[in-house]
């Protein structure tokens, strides 16, 4: 069972063991974590078993730029048109959760085998999230659970390739979850009141959290409202580089509300130590987080420009690069000022973090004439007997909290029966290895 984490901000480097999916000889990040810096997301069952196939097929692609080691991920409902164009045979769908697809690689690259995608079933929980990185299910009016995608186990029939993905997937999801306990773990030490609240990140099967409310209309349609969002957000991410870790995905869809509409910023699955790769490569979109091939504090604010120009605006604005340099589109805010952040942060000008912070702050204090109030918590001690209370219930109802959900040893067996490294794909690291 995970234990609360000690980790120290200074001590947070780059896992070196998670290179071992890199595509080496390009100098890239693995391909799951550039397909997430693209801030990709799925959001129905269909899109899960697409996405399965397609990474089925892409570990046995020839091409140089899929000669990757991958590991499901689930992020290709939302791919824009270029990357269609680059691979044409993702507008084959499956139909069903249970189906077993065959699908055919262009010519000079070999063929796929059968591969079939299965999510292990959950009893008698209301889902209120689906994302790259696992689920969200209500836990209470107060509390939600955050759990990694779990697989249910293949068939006693099932080839060795499907029992290799089963494991593969397993072994790449659960590390997913790691890493995110890890940076609230550290957040639980650190709190910031424009930053999700951990309520129990001790569970096997995933992070209790503080429930929020998605983007309000009176926010979305007053500038001033918009405004404060913008700094709350990025004064939540000054505080987040100060532990040296970048969230690396930043947009609308991460950023909730508490119940007095003030800001809070949420999804650790993407986030990384200061430093890592953000993968950029040529001809396809260019990522969330900007063209740097490294992720640092200027990564974040380039995302949250394209935010606050999302807002502004009210589409995604449409960045390129072009004979290698950033092509941006016009800025029409009406407010100068807030054209200029967003110029300024994508041109990657600001020096630190707390430099935009400022900038949105002084105009904050033009727009703005009311004092904040922060939302007062309900009883931590109380949230947490809730998850207690509400755990009991469902070992006592259905025998466990979620189906699927492998121990620590379980899944270090599981590593070592297809000779794979249970700890390849951490990001940060951890107290306590799966040796």
């Amino acid at each position: 069972m995970p234990t609360q984490s000690n980790v120290n901000p200074s001590d947070i480097q780059p896992n070196q063991k998670s290179q071992r999916r890199w595509l080496k000889d390009a100098g890239y990040s693995d391909f799951n974590h550039f397909m997430l810096s693209y801030g990709l997301k799925m959001y129905n069952d269909d899109d899960v078993e697409e996405a399965h196939a397609i990474l089925s097929c892409l570990r046995q692609a020839d091409q140089a730029i899929l000669r990757l080691k991958l590991q499901s991920f689930g992020l290709f409902s939302r791919l824009t048109s270029p990357f269609r164009e680059k691979l044409p045979f993702l507008s084959k769908r499956p139909n069903d959760l249970e189906s077993k697809i065959q699908l055919d690689i262009s010519e000079g690259t070999s063929t796929c085998e059968t591969y079939a995608v299965r999510l292990q079933p959950q009893h008698d929980l209301v889902v209120l999230g689906v994302g790259a990185a696992g689920q969200v299910y209500n836990v209470s009016d107060k509390i939600v659970l955050k759990t990694c995608r779990i697989f249910a186990l293949p068939s006693s029939d099932a080839s060795r390739s499907e029992l290799w993905h089963y494991a593969s997937d397993t072994l790449f999801h659960f590390n997913l979850l790691r890493d995110e306990r890890t940076v609230l773990q550290l957040l639980q030490n650190r709190p910031h009141p424009h930053i999700i609240q951990a309520i129990d990140t001790d569970q096997p099967e995933g992070l209790y959290l503080h429930r929020y409310q998605q983007l309000p209309v009176d926010v979305k349609s007053t500038q001033a409202r918009r405004i404060r969002l913008y700094r709350d957000i990025a004064d939540a991410l000054c505080h987040l580089h100060s532990l040296g870790i970048i969230h690396a995905d930043i947009r609308v869809d991460n950023v909730l509300f508490d119940d007095q509409s003030l800001a809070i910023l949420c999804d650790f699955s993407a986030a990384s130590p200061c430093g890592q790769p953000n993968p950029v490569f040529p001809d396809l979109p260019l990522p969330v987080n900007g063209p740097s091939p490294i992720l640092s504090e200027a990564s974040d604010m380039f995302a949250l420009a394209s935010l606050i120009f999302h807002l502004e605006h009210g589409f995604a604005p449409k960045l390129s690069l072009e004979n290698g340099r950033l092509a941006l589109p016009e800025l029409k805010s009406g407010d100068p000022c807030i054209d200029e952040i967003i110029q300024t942060a994508w041109l990657g000008n600001y020096s630190r973090t707390s430099d935009m912070v400022y900038h949105l702050a002084l105009i904050d204090a033009q727009t703005n004439h009311y004092a904040e109030s922060l939302e007062e918590l309900p009883d931590f001690e109380d949230l947490k007997k809730q998850v207690t209370d509400w755990k009991n219930y469902r070992k006592q109802k259905f025998g466990c909290v979620l189906e699927g959900i492998l121990s620590e040893e379980q899944l270090k067996v599981l590593a070592a029966r297809y000779d794979m490294d249970p700890n390849a794909d951490l990001r940060f690291p951890h107290d306590s290895l799966l040796l």
